[in-house]
């Protein structure tokens, strides 16, 4: 038996095969840090002057991203639908990449946390927000052809 197997027998009480474990898994290709900040242009600065180094990608007033050393940090501008409930109070997100955004919702409803709201066309892609089980705040975008085509270096303007 694999660690897989292992793990989702002990989790939910059922031997599964690795085929059924690949299909339930979230197939994320990257991950970045966000930081929701209603002080865009401040926290760019801030992190510019402190990491000594331009955004990699920015949209003014909207977000920015830092290519650190095993790390892209993203600052974004967080925009609220009309009539939606502020987001809770954490600041940081957890951003994941996904190839297939219908197949992660489905696997993060199948873990007990679906998403919190429908979703959303973004200037990156489509997205969701969900949280995990301690609150924090978790992005699922699937992005747009433009972005991914986007050479890592180029600045969106």
């Amino acid at each position: 038996m694999d660690f897989l197997a292992f793990v989702n027998e002990l989790q939910y009480g059922k031997l599964s095969t690795e085929a059924e474990l690949e299909d339930e898994q979230l197939h994320y290709r990257r991950a970045l840090l966000a930081i929701a900040t209603r002080q865009f242009e401040p926290l760019v600065q801030f992190y510019h002057q402190l990491l000594q180094q331009a955004p990699t990608r920015l949209l003014p007033g909207m977000y920015a991203e830092f290519q650190l050393p095993g790390l892209t940090l993203g600052l974004f501008q967080p925009k609220l639908p009309p009539n939606a409930a502020p987001p809770p109070p954490q600041p940081m997100g957890l951003c994941l990449e996904v190839a297939d955004l219908e197949t992660a919702i489905a696997h993060l409803t199948a873990l007990g946390h679906p998403p919190a709201a429908a979703i959303r066309t973004a200037a990156h892609g489509r997205e969701i927000d969900a949280y995990d089980p301690d609150g924090n705040w978790l992005i699922l975008y699937e992005p747009t052809n433009f972005l991914t085509s986007q050479n890592e270096s180029d600045t969106i303007q």
